[in-house]
């Protein structure tokens, strides 16, 4: 399961045998194989029925952006498909109580994601080696690897998320075989992402390895933790000025123009899109396809169809309005600031959380992450609020 919610091999499969679907129907195949999954999986929760309710409890924002999401149905232009995605969403968000109920523990939960980590990594370099017209990409990213996936992103952000997990089972394994065997999933996964040629996971894995480092220096300034913080905001400040004003000189530095591959001009429309409709537009019922809904509106404005508003907290704004902006922030701030203390301390629990919690933000500035249906990252964010509060089945 984990490994289809990467998005790896069947969206790769659909791709190159040319199977198409309507945005609005959705793709029978695909939830087929998805709600066998979810059913399967859920027969824990019959098994434990007092530890479910009990960690159910535990994630209250999670249920009030789900509840919200069914409420917007009432003025979704498309209620059907709407209401389709509230209960793809529910079985996903089911999906991560499943995996928290069967591994509540940190260590073995990781040992989980490693294990899937280490089969996407390693059957996407067979991809790229054994059958390169389906690893590596042609027009317009020509060379690029995308392995046992759709895209090359996807490749890559799988790849930064590998080498977030590789280093902490590094550092609990306690065998010289064990260390030896994660350490060269970590290499493959550094080559995955060097491969894919994917600049946001470039990023990405960057401004993770820059947030680990002040983790560390932090827990340095533990008694001075205050002036510490100061010290890091004025140099951010700085920082920040410095890249406003060399913008382009660091965009061409990375191979990307100032629209950011064509974000910005999308960005540009869907603004005073979202403006009209404060409460938004239904949920998953604005990016319905080139013809119909507000997408179509889209499509003739920037002349190509994005498949999604390419900003996390802009498309859970378009559907969900305000409210449903406010509750996703309010979700990320919870689960980052609960952790970022525990982490400054030596926790490796808590900053595997906070890393993790860094990568969603950073990501959701130019991907789609909140609320998506049968998606790897809603699992596991679900899973770090669950393990931010104390829940022990």
């Amino acid at each position: 399961m984990l490994l289809l919610l990467m998005g790896g091999v069947l969206p790769l499969w659909r791709q190159i045998s040319g199977f198409t679907f309507s945005a609005i129907e959705g793709d029978p195949l695909n939830r087929g194989i998805f709600l066998s999954g979810y059913l399967l999986s859920m027969v824990s929760f019959f098994l434990y029925p007092k530890s479910t309710f009990s960690l159910a409890r535990g994630i209250t924002f999670v249920w009030l952006l789900i509840l919200l999401a069914a409420i917007s149905i009432l003025w979704s232009d498309f209620p059907a498909l709407s209401f389709r995605r509230v209960i793809g969403i529910l079985l996903t968000t089911f999906y991560a109580l499943v995996l928290y109920l069967r591994f509540p523990s940190y260590q073995s939960f990781l040992h989980l994601l490693g294990a899937a980590f280490f089969i996407a990594i390693l059957s996407s370099l067979f991809m790229v080696v054994l059958k390169p017209d389906w690893g590596i990409m042609s027009f317009p990213w020509r060379g690029a690897w995308q392995g046992v996936f759709p895209q090359k992103n996807i490749l890559g952000r799988v790849s930064v998320i590998a080498l977030l997990v590789f280093p902490m089972l590094i550092s609990d394994s306690r065998s010289l075989g064990k260390r030896v065997f994660w350490s060269s999933a970590f290499i493959l996964s550094f080559i995955t992402l060097i491969g894919s040629r994917s600049v946001t996971s470039l990023v990405l894995a960057g401004t993770l390895a820059f947030t680990a480092m002040f983790i560390r220096v932090a827990r340095l300034w533990r008694k001075e933790l205050v002036v510490f913080l100061l010290i890091t905001l004025i140099i951010a400040f700085g920082l920040g000025l410095l890249v406003s004003q060399n913008d382009e000189f660091i965009l061409d530095a990375l191979g990307r123009d100032i629209t950011l591959t064509g974000r910005v001009t999308l960005w540009q429309v869907l603004y005073p899109m979202g403006l009209k409709h404060p409460f938004g537009y239904g949920f998953g019922a604005f990016m319905v396809g080139m013809e119909e809904g507000p997408s179509a509106k889209v499509t003739s404005a920037i002349g190509w169809y994005p498949h999604h508003a390419h900003n996390g907290f802009l498309s859970l704004w378009l559907d969900l309005g305000w409210l449903g902006l406010v509750l996703g922030v309010i979700l990320v701030a919870v689960i980052l600031f609960q952790n970022l203390f525990p982490a400054i301390k030596g926790s490796k629990k808590e900053l595997f959380l906070v890393l993790f919690m860094v990568f969603i933000v950073v990501y959701s500035l130019v991907e789609s992450v909140f609320l998506q249906v049968n998606n790897f990252y809603w699992v596991l964010l679900v899973y770090a609020y669950l393990a931010t509060g104390k829940h022990n089945p």
